[in-house]
């Protein structure tokens, strides 16, 4: 696995879920926005709603935010959901 930068989040709720999904596949960007546990072993896609509700229920307090592009530029939106 390459390097890469992340960033911790929190998602609480259902709403809060569905509010991150929709504003991930609105960024308009073809980056690779995924989402994993504290190990970096399960990893789930930030734009897919089962992925973002697997992580919820899974990963608990132990999500980070990825952008496995080049850039690692994070979408100011993530900041809303930042620990």
């Amino acid at each position: 696995m390459k390097e890469h930068i992340r960033a911790h989040i929190r998602l609480n709720t259902m709403n809060e879920a569905l509010d991150f999904v929709s504003k991930m596949n609105s960024d308009g960007t073809a980056h690779k926005l995924m989402i994993e546990d504290f190990e970096g072993r399960q990893r789930v896609s930030a734009r897919s709603i089962v992925g973002v509700m697997y992580a919820v229920t899974d990963f608990n307090d132990n999500m980070f935010f990825v952008n496995d592009t080049e850039d690692g530029v994070f979408p100011s939106v993530v900041d809303a959901y930042r620990i």
